[in-house]
């Protein structure tokens, strides 16, 4: 994906139709993702979807209402530390309790509390959009003649010895994608097509008894 940051499956699935559509086809390919795919479902409690999608929602608005420009080349103060303090005093003057510590899509979708069964229904659906990409990836590699090669990426929650920076890097996530992660863990495990597949390697645990640094952020 020529190191685009936080590409999920589905996006890598284009990337290929594009390369043989221009009649560049390859003899390997190997796909290395699936945290991505878990990570982009925690910002939005949505299975399926590309990383960072509240963005283009954002640049969509932008170019529908020329005054959101001007805010935004000024900035987000709700960002800055002020902007965060304002926010605390008018939720304390209005008696508001503070917001739930996991992003806002959740909360539409689940509610105040977020039990472990909204977690494993997530985690499935995340599952199961990663097999569909690789099943269509698999038959496009029967006709084209290539063979792809699935790699899930490990991540720091799987890791049972940490250095101090990769505690670092854990503690800095929330506890929900923590609980989100190991969730998908579950759910990888529990994929009949996944655990059968020649095609399909698991690294969720390839650190998980290693007492070196391996990782700077949480995956």
């Amino acid at each position: 994906n020529h190191a685009q940051v936080g590409w999920v499956s589905t996006q890598s699935l284009i990337q290929i139709l594009l390369e043989l559509r221009a009649n560049r086809v390859p003899d390997v390919v190997v796909f290395y993702d699936g945290v991505n795919d878990a990570f982009a479902c925690y910002q939005r409690a949505e299975a399926g979807i590309p990383a960072n999608e509240f963005n283009r929602e954002a640049e969509f608005g932008l170019v529908r209402d020329l005054r959101r420009v001007r805010l935004m080349a000024l900035g987000n103060p709700s960002k800055t530390a002020l902007g965060r303090l304002a926010a605390a005093i008018r939720r304390r003057l209005r008696h508001e309790s503070a917001p739930p510590p996991w992003p806002q899509p959740w909360t539409k979708a689940f509610g105040a509390q977020i039990s472990q069964a909204n977690l494993d229904s997530l985690a499935r659906e995340v599952v199961r959009a990663y097999e569909g990409n690789a099943r269509i990836i698999q038959e496009l590699g029967r006709a084209r003649g290539f063979r792809p090669l699935f790699f899930w990426q490990p991540s720091v929650f799987m890791k049972n010895a940490l250095t101090d920076r990769e505690q670092n890097a854990s503690d800095q996530q929330q506890e929900l994608l923590r609980r989100f992660a190991l969730a998908v863990h579950a759910a990888v495990g529990k994929s009949a097509f996944l655990r059968d597949s020649v095609a399909f390697r698991n690294l969720d645990l390839a650190f998980a008894e290693d007492r070196g640094e391996i990782f700077w952020d949480w995956c």
